[in-house]
C-alpha cells in the first residue's frame, strides 16, 4: 500500500540526475570546443597552403558544432533525456563513418567518448546500438589489417587491445552506474517510508503518558497506511500474556473492555511474535487468528490480510504491532520495513515513557528526601547553636570569668559592657561598620557553629581600608572561636580529671575502713574538705524514707 503511494510523489532531482545533467552539459561544451578548433585548424590550414583541401572533415566539424549550438540553446534538466539522445546519436554515426571522415587518433578518443556518455545518459538499446557500432568497427579494422599484412600482426593485436578495453570500460562503467542508480532509488523510496513514519514518531515521541500514546499511535497508524484496523499488545510483568493496550475503532474497544490478552507463545500470530521476536505476515483468511471463542472470531472475520511485528525496548521484546487489511496481500516489503521502524520507535517511546515515570517517582522521593534532610541538618545546626551556647553559659557561670576585655592608652582592662557597635554585630550577625561622636568603630561577631558567642570591635587608624580590617577581623574571630573552644573544652577536662582524682582518693581510703561508721566519717570528712564546707551530713534510710523522717521529726521535737 504504500508503494502505491510513492509512485504517485513527485520524483525530486537526485544526485545522479544531477551527474547526467552536468555530463551532457561538458559534453555539450566539449564539442562545440572541439568543432570550433577543427574548423580554425582546417581554415589555417587551407590559408597557408594556398591550396584545395578535403570538404568532409570540414563539414562534418560545422554539422557538430551547429548541432550542439542548438542542444545548448534548448539544453535544461527537463530535455536532458532527449538531448542525452541526440548527442550519443551523433556521436555513433561519426564512429561509424569515421574511416572517410575522422583519422585514427580522433577516432579513438570518439568511440571511448561515445561509449562512456552511452554508459552513462541513455537506455539500454541505444548503449548496445552504439557498443555494437564500435565493435564492428574495430573488428573490420583488424580484417582489413590481417588481409593487408597477411597474418596477425603487432597492429592488428593493438586494434584487437582498443576494442577489447573500450568495451569492457563501458560494459563496467554501465553496470556499476545502474547498480548506483538502483542504490539511490531505493534509497529514495526508503526516504519517503521515513518521511511517513518519522510525521508519526514526532506525534507519538511528544507525549509522555503511556496510555495516550499507544493510542495515539495505532490511530496514526492506521490513518495514514489506510489499514483497517491496528493495536498493541504488551507483555505483561511475568512474562507469561500480551495483554491488548490500545486498539482502533469500536472493534479495538470492545476487545479492550474485554481486557483481551493471548498467552505468550501460543499458537496465534501475536502468541508466536511475542515468544520469537520475528514479524509474521499472512495473507489467508483461514490461518488468521487466535480464537480462544466464537464470539471474537466473529469480530475478525472479515480481515484477509495481517501483519505482527515485535516491539523492541532494545534489550527484549515488550509487546505486539498487530496491523489487520481487509485487502488480500495488502502488506509488502515496503510496508513491513515502514512498520518495523515505527514498532522499534513505540518501543522506544515505551521505554522512556516508563523511565519518565520512574524519573518522576525518583524525583518525588529526592524531594521527600532532601527536604527530610534539610529539616534534619536544621536540627543538628539548632541543636549544636543550643548546646553551645549552654556550654558556654555554664563555663562562664561555673568558672566566674570575666567576659571581656578593652584596650585603652595600652593597657587592658577587665570589661563587661557590650558597646552599641557590638551589640548590632551580635545581633546580625554581620561586620559593623560606623563613625560615632567622631570614632570610626568595626565590630564583628565571634561565631562558633553558628552561635554568636562574642564580638570583637576596633578602632582602625584613619586612612586605613575597612574592607582589609573586616577581612582581617573576619579571619581572627573565625580562629579566635576555634581556639576559645577547645580551650574551654582543655580546662572542663582538666577540671573532670581533678575531680576524678580526688574520688579515687575517697575511694582508696574506703580500703581500710573497717566498718560502717568508718565509711561514713571516711565519706564527709573528704567531701568537706574537697568543697571546703563548714557542716555535712550523711544519712542512711530505715524502714523506708517516710519512716526516717517521721522518726527524725519526732525526736527533734
Amino acid at each position: 500500500m504504500i508503494a502505491n503511494s510513492l509512485e504517485t510523489q513527485p520524483k525530486e532531482r537526485d544526485a545522479l540526475e544531477l551527474l547526467q545533467y552536468r555530463f551532457a552539459r561538458g559534453l555539450i561544451i566539449l564539442t562545440i570546443a572541439a568543432s570550433s578548433i577543427a574548423l580554425l585548424v582546417q581554415f589555417v590550414t587551407l590559408i597557408r597552403n594556398k591550396s584545395d583541401i578535403a570538404l568532409q572533415q570540414p563539414m562534418v566539424a560545422l554539422v557538430l558544432l551547429a548541432i550542439n549550438i542548438i542542444l545548448w540553446r534548448y539544453f535544461n534538466a527537463e530535455t536532458l533525456k532527449q538531448t542525452s539522445v541526440i548527442i550519443v546519436l551523433s556521436y555513433t554515426i561519426l564512429v561509424a563513418l569515421s574511416n572517410i571522415l575522422l583519422p585514427e587518433f580522433v577516432f579513438v578518443m570518439l568511440s571511448a567518448a561515445t561509449l562512456i556518455a552511452a554508459s552513462i545518459l541513455v537506455n539500454r538499446w541505444i548503449f548496445l546500438l552504439a557498443l555494437a557500432v564500435v565493435a564492428v568497427h574495430e573488428i573490420l579494422e583488424i580484417i582489413a589489417i590481417i588481409n593487408s599484412e597477411s597474418g596477425f600482426t603487432a597492429e592488428a593485436a593493438a586494434e584487437a587491445t582498443l576494442v577489447i578495453a573500450l568495451i569492457f570500460i563501458s560494459v563496467v562503467t554501465r553496470f556499476l552506474f545502474n547498480a548506483t542508480r538502483q542504490t539511490a532509488t531505493t534509497a529514495r523510496h526508503n526516504a519517503y517510508i521515513l518521511q511517513m513514519t518519522a510525521e508519526i514518531g514526532q506525534e507519538t515521541n511528544r507525549l509522555l503518558s503511556l496510555e495516550e500514546l499507544l493510542s495515539n499511535a495505532v490511530e496514526q497508524i492506521r490513518t495514514r497506511f489506510g489499514y483497517n484496523h491496528v493495536q498493541i499488545y504488551l507483555i505483561d510483568e511475568n512474562s507469561e500474556q500480551a495483554v491488548l493496550a490500545a486498539s482502533t475503532g469500536k472493534l479495538g474497544r470492545e476487545l479492550l473492555e474485554r481486557k483481551h490478552q493471548i498467552r505468550v507463545g501460543s499458537q496465534g500470530a501475536v502468541g508466536q511474535v511475542t515468544w520469537h521476536g520475528e514479524p509474521i505476515l499472512i495473507n489467508a483468511q483461514q490461518h488468521f487468528y487466535n480464537r480462544p471463542t466464537t464470539a471474537r472470531g466473529e469480530l475478525l472475520h472479515e480481515m484477509r490480510s495481517r501483519l505482527v511485528l515485535p516491539i523492541s525496548d532494545g534489550t527484549a521484546i515488550i509487546g505486539a504491532l498487530d496491523a489487520q487489511s481487509i485487502h488480500a496481500n495488502a502488506f509488502g516489503e515496503s510496508d513491513m520495513q515502514a512498520l518495523q521502524v515505527l514498532s522499534n520507535m513505540i518501543g522506544t517511546s515505551i521505554r522512556n515513557s516508563n523511565l519518565f515515570e520512574a524519573q518522576q517517582r525518583n524525583l518525588e522521593e529526592n524531594k521527600r528526601l532532601f527536604f527530610e534532610a534539610q529539616n534534619r541538618l536544621q536540627e543538628i545546626r539548632r541543636l549544636n547553636q543550643q548546646l553551645t551556647k549552654s556550654g558556654w553559659d555554664e563555663y562562664l557561670t561555673t568558672y566566674d570569668i570575666v567576659p571581656g576585655i578593652t584596650l585603652q592608652e595600652d593597657t587592658v582592662v577587665p570589661e563587661t559592657t557590650w558597646s552599641e557597635t557590638m551589640t548590632q554585630a551580635g545581633r546580625r550577625r554581620q561586620p559593623v561598620n560606623k563613625t560615632e561622636n567622631g570614632r570610626h568603630l568595626i565590630a564583628v561577631p565571634i561565631l562558633l557553629r553558628d552561635q554568636v558567642i562574642g564580638a570583637i570591635e576596633v578602632e582602625p587608624a584613619p586612612g586605613s581600608s575597612d574592607t582589609d580590617t573586616i577581612e582581617m577581623m573576619q579571619a581572627v574571630a573565625s580562629r579566635l572561636a576555634v581556639s576559645l573552644d577547645n580551650a574551654r573544652l582543655f580546662e572542663e577536662a582538666q577540671q573532670t580529671t581533678a575531680q576524678e582524682q580526688h574520688i579515687s582518693q575517697i575511694v582508696e581510703q574506703y580500703q581500710s575502713a573497717n566498718s560502717v561508721d568508718d565509711l561514713l566519717r571516711v565519706t564527709i570528712t573528704e567531701l568537706s574538705e574537697l568543697f571546703g564546707a563548714e557542716r555535712g551530713a550523711i544519712r542512711l534510710v530505715k524502714d523506708g524514707i517516710e519512716s526516717s523522717s517521721q522518726h527524725h521529726n519526732g525526736g527533734m521535737s
